[in-house]
């Protein structure tokens, strides 16, 4: 009778570690498909699900992303996995796949956080650029556009320009931006 007890303790462990470790890998392949083939789910619309937007438009992971949360599982995974594995209960294999799980989504939060907070945005803001100085680098005639280049936080952008009093402005001269238009800006010459 003692050996059967025993033989079905086994077995119970078992059949959990197996479920666990099914967790796991289920988790851990979801995740890899999502950091391999993209972003969480509303990643294309204006406010997202992996993001918020701080006061002065820096973007950081929710701690509640998609990516964070297979992490948790994967964890809670293997730490269940290997708390029934080492004869920690049923109990025991769930409080050790909790602790695993809070701790790989900890890491992974802090890591893609990282990430998320140093990538670039492509988007000028346009209201920003009034006062900016730049170079001219296709003439600007009294009437006609020109364009100006500028060196901005996100990298040199080039804009359509104008001259805000209706001179020519030639190649290689220096203006400040005095006005923005809709996609244009307005110069005037700068005084060195």
């Amino acid at each position: 009778m003692e050996s059967m007890l025993l033989a079905a303790g086994t077995l119970g462990r078992l059949g959990q570690s197996v479920w666990y470790a099914l967790i796991a890998i289920s988790a851990a392949v979801f995740l890899l498909v999502s950091l391999i083939f993209g972003h969480d789910h509303d990643a294309d619309h204006d406010v997202d699900h992996d993001h918020d937007v701080d006061h002065e438009g820096a973007a950081g992971m929710s701690f509640l992303s998609t990516k964070v949360l297979l992490m948790f599982a994967t964890g809670f995974g293997a730490g269940g996995y290997f708390g029934t594995r080492l004869d920690m209960g049923a109990v025991g294999g769930a409080a050790a796949g909790v602790g695993v799980g809070l701790v790989m989504a900890a890491a992974g939060y802090l890591f893609l956080n990282a990430l998320y907070t140093r990538q670039g945005s492509s988007t000028v803001r346009m209201d920003g650029l009034v006062g900016r100085e730049g170079i001219v680098d296709v003439t600007i005639a009294a009437e006609q556009p020109g364009q100006v280049s500028c060196s901005l936080p996100t990298g040199r952008e080039i804009f359509t320009a104008y001259s805000a009093h209706r001179t020519l402005i030639p190649v290689g001269t220096p203006v400040r931006i005095t006005a923005v238009t809709g996609p244009t800006i307005q110069v005037e010459p700068v005084e060195r």
